[in-house]
């Protein structure tokens, strides 16, 4: 139940507010391999859609009282998610970010981890990944020419990476948790494509 008191309404705001900034920030934090690209997370947070965050909120969470004025979706929803933390637990309010971010992902709204992801490993047969992006890397080189590469964040429950990759007219998509391994199966399949050996 958000509280009407003004007071307590924007402190929930606040709060709410700067949780759900935390957590997606430390999400993409996490996800970027070490390297902090808050960049990618202020883009998500300027074009996220509140509102169908917060009908999605109200359709599975039908207990949460809200103070339904004319504010702004993301206002309301940083209200539900301030006083969720402030009165229940900041576990709860991450269960509800989570749910938020990927509402149709069941597993998301019983999963405690706040920050974690897990990580699918590489298949045994898939160990030759890395060889694929230092042989097209090698074959440029021999052209004296650069691979353009351009890579961003589709998703970020689960979080997803897309890594294009254009060389000698070849432009060729890899998709994965990792940037890293996006990046190696846009190189594979430039390889296959282009007959380069590994």
């Amino acid at each position: 139940m958000v509280n009407s008191d003004s007071n307590i309404a924007s402190l929930d705001e606040l709060l709410g507010k700067v949780t759900f900034q935390a957590f997606v920030t430390g999400l993409s934090a996490r996800v970027q391999e070490g390297n902090l690209e808050i960049m990618a997370s202020i883009e998500f947070l300027e074009k996220y859609d509140y509102a169908a965050g917060l009908s999605s909120l109200r359709e599975s969470h039908t207990h949460l009282v809200y103070n339904d004025s004319d504010e702004q979706p993301q206002h309301t929803l940083f209200q539900i998610l301030g006083f969720t933390y402030r009165t229940d637990s900041e576990l709860a309010a991450y269960r509800l970010i989570q749910h938020i971010l990927n509402p149709h992902n069941k597993e998301a709204t019983s999963t405690v981890k706040p920050f974690g992801f897990v990580e699918t490993p590489i298949a045994a047969s898939d160990n030759d990944l890395p060889k694929y992006t230092s042989s097209l890397f090698m074959e440029a080189q021999r052209w004296g020419e650069i691979p353009h590469q351009e890579d961003m964040m589709s998703s970020f429950d689960p979080p997803q990476f897309e890594v294009k990759i254009s060389f000698r007219g070849v432009t060729c998509t890899g998709v994965a948790q990792r940037k890293k391994v996006a990046r190696h199966l846009a190189a594979r399949e430039i390889c296959q494509r282009l007959n380069i050996g590994i």
